[in-house]
C-alpha cells in the first residue's frame, strides 16, 4: 500500500499592499490659463494597440499639450515574468511580443530584466518625444483588481531574482546559472526603466495624486463600478473635487452643478467627473474580460479660469474597419484596420465530391 502524507504543508499567501491617496501623496499642480492637458491610461505595454498609440502620439505632437498625465497600468507584469518562465497555457495562445523574445537572448536573469525594462522605458519615453516641451506625470498603479500594473512587476521581478539568487547559491558547480547574485536590479521604476535622467518624465509614488489649482483631482484610483462614467462620480463624493481618474478602462464623462451659496444670490458649483479608457490590445490582452464593457478613449482639454474644459473622446470604428479619434476638430484614422478581433468565416461540411478541376 502507498505511503500516505497525511500533514499539512505551510503555504505562505501574499496579501496584495493598499495604501491611501494621503500615504501615497497628494501633489499640488498650478496650471495657468490656455495650457492643454493630455491624459492616457491602461496601455499595457508590450501589449498596447500600435493603432491608437499612433493616433495618441499624432494628437499629442499636434496640441503640443504642457502636460501630459499616464494614470497607471502603463505595464504588463506578465510581460516580465514570460521573458523567464515558459508555463503552458492552452487558454491564451498568442506568440510572445517582440521585446520579451528580444530579452530572452540573454542568458542571466538581470540582463533579461533590464533589456524589457529599458523597451518600457522607451515607450514611456515615446509620449514626451512627441510633444518635447511637455512634462509627463506618470501615477503607477498599485491596485489590483485582475489587473496588471507596476506594482506586480516590481514585485514579482525581486521576488523572483531571490528564488534563482538561492539556486545559484546551492548549486555553485552548475554551468548554466540563471542568476548572477552580486548583480543587484533597481528598486524604483525609474531605475528599472532608464529614465532617472530624463527630467521631462515625473514618476510620483503608487497611487498618488495630483490637485490642479486646487479644483480638479487627478488619480488613478483604486476601485471600480459596472457601469461607465459610475466610478469617478462616487470618487467626486468621497473626495469632493472634479475627478480625473483611471482603473480598469472604462470611458465617460460627466458634468454637473449645484448650489454653492444662495444668499445674496445663487452662486453654483461647476462639477466634472471624468473616466479615462483603455489602450492595450484587446486580441493579447483578452483575459481581462468582456464583463465591464471597457473603451479604448483618452483625455483631452485645456485649462481656463483654473478649470479643465474637456472630455473623454473614444477610438471610433468606421465602416470600412479602420478606427479614428476625433479630437477638438481634428481627425486621426489609422491607415490599415485595427483592434479587429480573432477568427475568420466558418463553412459547413460538404459531403458531395468536388467536380474535377477543368482541363
Amino acid at each position: 500500500m502507498a505511503k500516505r502524507n497525511n500533514t499539512y504543508k505551510p503555504i505562505t499567501v501574499k496579501e496584495h499592499p493598499v495604501q491611501s491617496v494621503k500615504e501615497a501623496g497628494l501633489f499640488q499642480l498650478t496650471l495657468k490659463d490656455g495650457i492643454r492637458a493630455v491624459v492616457i491610461a491602461n496601455a499595457g505595454f508590450p501589449h498596447t494597440d500600435k493603432g491608437f498609440r499612433d493616433a495618441q502620439l499624432k494628437h499629442i505632437a499636434d496640441v503640443k499639450p504642457g502636460v501630459i498625465f499616464l494614470l497607471g497600468h502603463m505595464g504588463d507584469s506578465g510581460a516580465f515574468q514570460a521573458i523567464i518562465e515558459d508555463e503552458k497555457n492552452f487558454l491564451h495562445t498568442y506568440a510572445d511580443s517582440a521585446p520579451v523574445i528580444a530579452a530572452r537572448q540573454h542568458p542571466l536573469f538581470e540582463d533579461r530584466v533590464r533589456s524589457l525594462g529599458a523597451a518600457f522605458g522607451d515607450f514611456i519615453r515615446g509620449y514626451a518625444d512627441a510633444a518635447p516641451e511637455a512634462t509627463v506625470i506618470w501615477i503607477p498603479a498599485w491596485v489590483n483588481l485582475g489587473l496588471p500594473n507596476e506594482l506586480d512587476i516590481l514585485d514579482w521581478i525581486h521576488q523572483k531574482k531571490r528564488f534563482l539568487d538561492s539556486w545559484t547559491g546551492n548549486h555553485p558547480d552548475s554551468v548554466d546559472a540563471p542568476s548572477n547574485p552580486f548583480d543587484q536590479l533597481p528598486e524604483t521604476l525609474e531605475g528599472l526603466l532608464g529614465l532617472e535622467d530624463d527630467k521631462r518624465i515625473k514618476i510620483l509614488p503608487f497611487g498618488a495624486a495630483v490637485l490642479i489649482n486646487d479644483k480638479t483631482l487627478v488619480l488613478g484610483g483604486s476601485f471600480r463600478r459596472r457601469h461607465a462614467g459610475d466610478s469617478p462620480w462616487i470618487e467626486w463624493e468621497q473626495r469632493g473635487y472634479s475627478v480625473i481618474r483611471a482603473v480598469d478602462g472604462k470611458a465617460g464623462s460627466g458634468w454637473a452643478t449645484n448650489i454653492k451659496v444662495t444668499v445674496p444670490e445663487p452662486i453654483y458649483n461647476c462639477v466634472q467627473v471624468h473616466e479615462i479608457g483603455y489602450g492595450w490590445e484587446a486580441k493579447e490582452y483578452g483575459h481581462l474580460g468582456d464583463y465591464h464593457r471597457r473603451c479604448q478613449a483618452i483625455l483631452s482639454g485645456s485649462f481656463f479660469y483654473g478649470e479643465f474644459f474637456g472630455d473623454v473622446i473614444p477610438f471610433m470604428p468606421g465602416k470600412d474597419g479602420r478606427r479614428t479619434l476625433y479630437v477638438q476638430g481634428r481627425s486621426y484614422t489609422e491607415e490599415t484596420p485595427g483592434g479587429q478581433p480573432n477568427g475568420g468565416e466558418l463553412t459547413l461540411y460538404n459531403a458531395e465530391p468536388e467536380p474535377p478541376a477543368a482541363a
